[in-house]
């Protein structure tokens, strides 16, 4: 991932994704893990797209927290994306090229 062309925000989001992959020990870094993630950013436009989907922000988090909370734990493993995740910051990168960002 190149993270030049991203925002600090989402740079941040994505290293905190990762962090929270190794904490719970998980085999994989997930979508739920970057939700979990960016949901904690304090990010008024999240926040916007969660209340207008009828959640609350905290209640979002817990949702997805308890998702990864269930993930299979795995010690000592090397966390890689797994193919949704990929696929995901994929996506996000050809938005952001359409954008000419």
């Amino acid at each position: 991932m190149d993270f030049s062309h991203w925002t600090t925000l989402a740079s941040q989001s994505i290293i905190d994704t990762q962090s929270l992959a190794e904490e719970h020990q998980s085999g994989s870094i997930e979508i739920e893990h970057w939700l979990v993630s960016v949901s904690k950013l304090n990010d008024q436009f999240f926040s916007k797209i969660i209340r207008n989907l009828g959640m609350e922000v905290l209640s979002f988090e817990q949702k997805f927290r308890t998702r990864v909370s269930a993930f299979p734990k795995v010690s000592g493993a090397n966390r890689q994306p797994s193919r949704d995740f990929s696929h995901m910051i994929g996506q996000a990168e050809k938005v952001q090229k359409r954008m000419g960002d």
